[in-house]
């Protein structure tokens, strides 16, 4: 029996699977994010935690894994090399020898659920892209250039954009909406009357990082009837689809969804108002299983495995 590690390491969670070629599940572990620019904490560290657990989980050792992949958050040309390095090093603190193959997080995203390898990928998570894959491998992208430069629509741009909303709510330069209250009760600001809630909004968000940004979409949600906030969300779905777009998306291209952004709520509903029925990869842990799969010259029983994870 094969043992295949397959991890998805993305800004705010890693998810690591051991699984055999049947796609049974043999064990499960779970950490915070592993992104170099946007995540909290050491990704090397949260990476063994994770490995840790899923080799708990199966009562196995390192020694024992057959083959890993990885797809990662941030592990695209531009720091590849650094970021190949870091997950190895994690992966051996939690006792696996084998070498990586490592991946951007969007072939493992892709490779999960789509029928061909040619094709088209939307994720929206902590960051946003769009990649157009020929073979199951990146051939051209758009966006994904990290929250400074890009990352338009994602979950850090939303969780940004509802800040300055309430920023502006305070300071009676924009509309007045229900978000505000939350999102300062969600934060720890003061309302008292003696404070001034700008200052200590201010305060609360100058340490936050992208991921952070993005923890605070599910907060949107509740408000989703508040004009404010659906307007921010049409915005989101409008910049994510000139995204795609961009990659010269037509109606014979097969799509994907990726990303927590996109699994289900307002930015997905939006999204299928231009793409009805399009398909999200919710599990994509199981594209980087199947990359293992690949590189020790087996195939992966996908939905097998899928169906284990629901």
């Amino acid at each position: 029996m094969a043992v295949l590690l397959g991890v998805d390491l993305g800004g705010s969670s890693i998810r690591a699977v051991l699984t055999d070629e049947n796609g049974r599940l043999l064990g499960q572990g779970r950490s915070a994010g592993g992104n170099l620019r946007s995540s909290v904490g050491d990704p090397a560290g949260n990476l063994k935690l994770a490995t840790r657990g899923a080799l708990l989980g199966a009562g196995l050792t390192g020694a024992e894994v057959t083959a890993v992949a990885i797809g990662a958050a941030g592990a695209a040309e531009a720091r590849g090399f650094e970021v190949a390095q870091l997950l190895a090093r994690g992966l051996h603190q939690a006792g696996v020898s084998r070498s990586p193959i490592v991946v951007p997080d969007t072939e493992i995203a892709y490779r999960a659920v789509a029928e061909t390898g040619d094709g088209v990928l939307l994720l929206a998570g902590t960051g946003a892209i769009a990649v157009r894959h020929r073979r199951w491998v990146t051939a051209v992208r758009r966006d994904g250039l990290g929250w400074l430069l890009g990352d338009l629509g994602s979950g850090a741009w939303l969780g940004l954009a509802a800040l300055r909303a309430v920023a502006a709510d305070l300071d009676a330069r924009g509309p007045r909406t229900t978000l505000t209250p939350a999102l300062l009760a969600r934060l720890d600001v003061t309302t008292e009357s003696a404070s001034d809630p700008r200052q200590g909004l201010i305060r609360a968000v100058d340490e936050l990082r992208p991921a952070q940004f993005a923890a605070l979409t599910p907060l949107l949600a509740d408000h989703a009837d508040d004009p404010v906030v659906s307007a921010l969300f049409d915005q989101a779905a409008g910049l994510l689809w000139e995204t795609v777009e961009a990659l010269g998306l037509t109606a014979d291209d097969e799509l994907v969804l990726a990303g927590g952004l996109l699994a289900g709520g307002p930015v997905r509903e939006r999204i299928e108002t231009r793409r009805p029925g399009v398909r999200h990869a919710a599990h994509p842990v199981v594209g980087a299983c199947a990359l293992a799969a690949a590189a020790a010259d087996l195939t992966l029983d996908r939905e097998a495995l899928t169906a284990a994870l629901r």
